[in-house]
């Protein structure tokens, strides 16, 4: 494979991409000094922000990257100037709906905007940096390797929790009640037929966060047949063995952590594989004949004891209905009692609620948006009035509906063309590297459509960047080569 710059013996921006992209499913990995808690994943993505700010400033430097990544990202600095211009009306708008406190606006606005502008700089810097074969190979390596030790951890937390009672993380949180710290933990076992059982979270915030990173390694691992072969570098063998031999493992243990969000991301996972599959790519083996048997396999190992819960929800203890009834099928059955509109927000999570009032009663913001912060201006309007004894700042489940409530229909079609755009080459049929963009895609699709990881989301999106132009230079290379010859 061809490269765009020399080798070096040490790569600090490589080096840096690569503990970050590892680093990103342990959510609930920090390092405690004293009162201060320290996020290393965070850490590095602060770093790769400051390296971004030196890249742009210094110019020696700045003339080794290719312009071509910020033209990439033209139409997604459109999308960013017209979620602006939106946040300067917000205010005017909320004050008619009812909303009066200006500092909270303000300190939602200042918060989601700085974040998802610090979130497109990492995007735009991995761009930069993954735009090569050997650098976007380790890329893929240390995701692969990040989600697979999670699920390795969990596993060992499942075994050692049933054999002894030990939970290997406890899931803590701390909150202060009556002028005193205290630690809660907020572990769940489930009993089923006399038998104990975790939900299991490993070294992940929650439960329902560690079944939305195996979900993701799941595509990964469906995928891993068609990638292992396409730079025709070296894999670690413990790695390719784990990955083409033990999907049926993540498929189990995404069961494990008996979360409902989890499963409809897993369904969902395999519909996009299935439309993903329909269209055979060049020299790319079609996964949807080489791991049928996988798919066939885990699917066996999931959805009968999801199908059996559900059937049985009303028998089983207390603590399993529990999980069922803060799932879709809580959510589906509050309309066959009911068709009141009020009835059915109380049936729902505060964030889940909001998100239909918002619709039903602002449907114009879908259409233009509010710009920075605008879903949680418009959600806290529906907590005062229905959980007034809610205090938590309010926060959308994926990403999908902070972008719709942002930028509106507007800032969607343009998001659009961005993805049109990166994917050209892939949809045409003429991508080198096409195993990479459906494990990218369908990650980036789950985090705007289900549930977020808003971090890997945008990961995703700069080495996707990334691998549309290292894909343009293949292909011109490839193309020189024949005409050459």
């Amino acid at each position: 494979m061809p490269s765009t710059s020399p080798k070096t013996w040490f790569d600090f921006d490589m080096c840096l991409c690569a503990g970050l992209i590892f680093l990103q499913p342990f959510t609930n990995l920090a390092i405690k000094y004293g009162d201060l808690r320290i996020d290393p994943a965070r850490v590095l993505s602060l770093l790769c922000m400051a390296r971004l700010v030196y890249i742009l400033l210094l110019r020696s430097s700045r003339e080794t990257f290719s312009s071509s990544v910020f033209k990439r990202f033209g139409i997604v600095f459109l999308v960013v100037v017209y979620a602006f211009c939106m946040t300067l009306l917000q205010p005017a708008f909320t004050s008619d709906l009812g909303f009066v406190s200006v500092e909270e606006a303000n300190g939602f606005i200042l918060r989601r905007g700085v974040k998802y502008l610090q979130f497109l700089a990492l995007a735009i810097y991995l761009a930069l940096i993954l735009r090569e074969p050997r650098k976007i190979h380790l890329a893929m390596v240390s995701l692969a390797a990040g989600l697979s030790l999670l699920e390795v951890l969990g596993l060992l937390q499942s075994i050692v929790f049933t054999a002894s009672g030990i939970d290997l993380f406890p899931i803590k949180r701390i909150v202060e009640a009556n002028g005193e710290i205290q630690y809660l933990d907020l572990s769940v076992p489930v009993t089923i037929f006399g038998m104990r059982f975790l939900r299991v979270n490993s070294l992940a915030s929650e439960p329902k966060v560690f079944a939305l990173f195996l979900n993701f390694l799941f595509v990964v691992k469906f995928y891993w047949l068609s990638y292992r072969n396409v730079f025709g570098f070296r894999l670690p063998r413990w790695l390719d063995v784990y990955m083409t031999k033990t999907i049926w493992l993540t498929a189990l243990m995404i069961l494990s952590t008996f979360s409902g969000g989890g499963i409809i991301v897993f369904i969902s996972g395999l519909v996009l594989i299935i439309l993903f599959g329909l269209k055979k790519q060049r020299g790319m083996i079609n996964p949807l004949n080489s791991s049928l048997k996988s798919l066939l396999v885990s699917s066996l190992v999931i959805l009968p004891p999801l199908l059996f819960l559900s059937i049985n929800s009303d028998r089983l203890p207390e603590a399993v209905s529990a999980i069922l009834d803060n799932s879709l099928f809580r959510r589906t059955g509050a309309l066959e009692s009911s068709i009141s509109v009020d009835a059915f927000y109380k049936t729902l999570d505060p964030e889940d609620g909001a998100i239909i009032y918002n619709i039903i009663n602002n449907p114009s913001v879908l259409f233009h948006g509010l710009g920075f912060g605008g879903f949680s201006s418009l959600s806290l309007i529906f907590f005062k009035l229905n959980f007034s004894s809610y205090s938590s700042s309010p926060f959308s489940r994926n990403i999908g509906i902070e972008i719709i409530f942002s930028v509106g229909m507007v800032g969607i079609v343009g998001l659009l063309l961005f993805f049109r755009r990166i994917n050209f080459l892939y949809t045409n049929g003429q991508s080198v590297l096409s195993p990479i963009y459906p494990i990218l895609n369908i990650i980036i699709i789950l985090n705007v459509l289900i549930r977020s990881s808003e971090t890997l989301f945008f990961i995703c999106l700069g080495l996707l960047v990334g691998v549309s132009l290292c894909d343009q230079h293949l292909l011109s290379f490839y193309r020189n080569s024949n005409s050459g010859a």
